[in-house]
């Protein structure tokens, strides 16, 4: 990692990994082991990533992040979907607020009483002292977003190619069942803050795993 601090303001940084692997860990439900701990699956094959930021301060602030990766490879599977999907409702409870157990108990039979005799007395004096008009036409007017400020947001992505093998390991197997395939994977982000613009390029091949044969075939 590499950091750069200019007497302008202006600071750059720069992030290099080698060989980054990535791991589910599960529980060990090996009947022949002993260990009845957690063992760790490679779920992302070694990987070298390069990162550089680019950014400027002050009255007109600029930033530029380009992200280039070398060809990656990911394995996913029906259980590391479940997982996932455990994780993210375990986050939104947590993000939930307690509930207010200090609230006063109200009579819900007198304000509810009290609540429609008052809304059928202002409907009333309404009915006889107001008339109601139209609204009136609004103009919107949306500002156009120079270019020159859209281009001080740039975030660029490149990688040569990606695959993510899916597998089936339902009932006990662990067999392919699906390949998915990008090359010349290209895509770029501009503007977030002011008026965003995404685009992406890439060339996809899906095939599917034939048991019989054991090959990968075309949809």
């Amino acid at each position: 990692m590499r950091y750069v601090m200019h007497p302008s303001g202006a600071y750059d940084i720069e992030l290099e990994t080698k060989k980054l692997k990535m791991f589910i860990y599960k529980p060990n439900t090996s009947e022949s082991s002993g260990d009845q701990g957690i063992r760790a699956i490679p779920i992302l094959n070694p990987v070298d990533v390069h990162v550089l930021m680019a950014a400027m301060s002050g009255p007109v602030p600029a930033m530029a992040i380009k992200c280039k990766m070398q060809p990656a490879e990911l394995f996913f599977s029906y259980q590391d979907y479940k997982l996932i999907m455990t994780i993210v409702e375990a986050l939104k409870l947590a993000q939930q607020p307690p509930p207010n157990t200090d609230t006063p108990s109200t009579s819900l039979t007198s304000s509810t009483s009290s609540t429609s005799s008052s809304m059928g007395s202002s409907a009333g004096s309404l009915g006889s002292t107001t008339t109601l008009t139209p609204p009136t036409d609004v103009a919107i007017v949306v500002a156009a977003v120079p270019v020159e400020v859209i281009n001080r947001e740039q975030l660029t992505y490149e990688c040569s190619s990606f695959h993510i093998t899916l597998i089936n390991d339902l009932h006990g197997r662990n067999t392919p069942f699906a390949e998915i395939r990008t090359s010349d994977l290209k895509a770029s982000v501009r503007g977030w803050s002011s008026s965003l613009q995404v685009s992406s390029s890439m060339v996809l091949t899906m095939d599917y795993f034939n048991n019989a044969i054991m090959v990968y075939e075309p949809w």
